[in-house]
This record gives C-alpha cells, sequence and structure tokens, in this order.
C-alpha cells in the first residue's frame, strides 16, 4: 500500500514538473540595443499574440518604452517601427539627445 502511495505522488509530482516545465508563459529571452542606438532587439521564448486564441501580431502599440538614466530621453514611450521575424522583435526608438550610456 505505501508503494502504491509513493508511486502515485511521483506520478503527481511528475505532472507538476512537466506541466510547468513545458508549459510556461513566452517571456522575454534577450535583448540587444542595435549599434547606431535606433533600435532595439527584443527576443521572445516562444511564438507571442495580441489576442487570445493565438491571434494578432504584436504592433508598437503594444509596448511601453522607458529610459532610466543618460542623457538621452524618449519623445513618446510607443516605439516608432516594429519588425518581426520569428520571436524577434525589433522596436525602432523614438530618442531625442545623444545617449551616453549612463
Amino acid at each position: 500500500m505505501e508503494f502504491i502511495l509513493l508511486k502515485i505522488k511521483y506520478l503527481i509530482l511528475f505532472f507538476l514538473v512537466t506541466n510547468m516545465v513545458f508549459s510556461q508563459t513566452p517571456y522575454i529571452s534577450g535583448t540587444l540595443m542595435s549599434n547606431d542606438n535606433t533600435s532595439i532587439i527584443v527576443t521572445f521564448s516562444e511564438a507571442v499574440y495580441n489576442s487570445t486564441g493565438a491571434s494578432g501580431a504584436l504592433e508598437t502599440s503594444d509596448f511601453a518604452l522607458s529610459l532610466c538614466g543618460g542623457l538621452a530621453t524618449l519623445s513618446s514611450a510607443t516605439p516608432t517601427s516594429i519588425s518581426v521575424s520569428g520571436n524577434v522583435y525589433t522596436l525602432g526608438l523614438p530618442l531625442v539627445g545623444a545617449p551616453n550610456g549612463f
């Protein structure tokens, strides 16, 4: 009887861990600033959508930008452009002034 309970506990734990690993929500897996500071490249862990049911392409209005520190500012919190290649999104930055890296 103890063996059966242990096996059931193992199967439940396996189910929970498997679902946690394979049912993750998408997340940002990487970011990279372009060399000329005009865009930021955002990589998601998997395909992302702006509507339920896995539909609707992301748009600039789905992103909110902010800066912390430095001399440059943003003219808008919304990217100026968006381009997509798979799970990689390139967002145009509405920078005002020259970024100084701080």
